[in-house]
């Protein structure tokens, strides 16, 4: 199977941190970029190419939704 690329954005760094900690147990998925909002998420999209986001819905500077 091949591996999945996932990008975490969370305003709360001890959510990233606790999402990295259990995603980094599954074989199969890689953490690509943790971001802190929106904004910061798409500067980092070109360059982290992600399989799959995962969003906080709410958050300051660009939510989860934008």
């Amino acid at each position: 199977m091949p591996e999945i690329r996932l990008m975490i954005v969370d305003d709360s760094s001890m959510m990233r941190m606790i999402i990295s900690n259990v995603v980094s147990r599954l074989p199969d998925v890689r953490i690509v970029a943790t971001c802190e909002n929106g904004s910061v998420a798409l500067s980092k999209l070109a360059a982290a190419r992600p399989d799959v986001i995962l969003s906080d819905i709410e958050m300051p500077v660009m939510d989860g939704v934008t």
